[in-house]
């Protein structure tokens, strides 16, 4: 028992070990890509669904870095939905459906349609002034005409992916620490156990020796007894001789 708590011990030790090594890095990453002033971007206000990170990346850029702080000389400061705000083309859902952000980037985010890779040629001669339609890889279609190819390389989608990664990560090693607490309070059973039967092994010896010393002393008291029998018998057998 004692072997086999050591053995999972090491394991879970060993797994723990390398979560803490990757949140940790991920850690460092993320905070060595935030600004160094007092203004947060709102990319760390940001949760976006896993898969979606590079759409989310590619129709935004470095709009994310912008704070929404008001006193920054670049903000979010967030606006109704107009009556007038054009419906996405067809084949297109709202990026929106994807993505958790403040509020102040809702009718930014309406209007960004999500689309396959087979529609998007065609719905992309369709978007109405201010919108962008993006696919799952990143690829980009602006109504303007820019373009940007999925695979682009994006900081926001880096980061972003970096975060869910590292959201998904602080579960597990919450989980870890408790397995690993409950292999150590195992591994201190099983030592307890372990000196226990030591213990008893060692009484157990000592119990065999004293009966040991017990057996052959009754041995020898019994080879005593013998032979003062035979002597006795021997005794009687002569006086008996004697008297005939």
């Amino acid at each position: 028992e004692e072997r086999g708590a050591r053995t999972a011990l090491s394991a879970a030790e060993t797994e723990l070990a390398k979560v803490d090594g990757e949140v940790i890095a991920l850690q460092r990453l993320l905070a060595d890509g935030g600004t160094a002033d007092l203004f947060a971007p709102v990319i760390d206000q940001i949760r976006v669904d896993a898969g979606y990170e590079a759409a989310l990346g590619a129709a935004l850029g470095d709009d994310l870095t912008a704070p929404l702080d008001s006193t920054a000389p670049a903000h979010w400061r967030g606006c109704d939905a107009g009556e007038a705000d054009p419906m996405l083309p067809a084949g297109a859902e709202p990026l929106a459906a994807y993505v958790q952000a403040p509020a102040a980037l809702a009718r930014r985010l309406a209007q960004i349609g999500l689309i396959d890779d087979a529609l998007a040629q065609g719905a992309a001669s369709q978007l109405a002034t201010g919108q962008r339609l993006v696919t799952r890889a990143g690829a980009l279609w602006r109504w303007d005409g820019f373009t940007v190819k999925a695979g682009a390389p994006s900081a926001a989608a880096t980061r972003l992916a970096q975060r869910n990664r590292l959201n998904d990560l602080l579960p597990l090693r919450a989980a870890g620490l408790v397995q690993l607490e409950a292999v150590r309070q195992r591994m201190a059973v099983a030592r307890q156990g372990e000196i226990a039967a030591g213990d008893a092994e060692r009484a157990s010896r000592q119990i065999v020796r004293t009966a040991g010393e017990a057996l052959d002393a009754a041995g020898g008291r019994a080879r005593c007894t013998a032979q003062r029998a035979l002597l006795a018998d021997r005794a009687v057998s002569h006086a008996t001789v004697h008297r005939a």
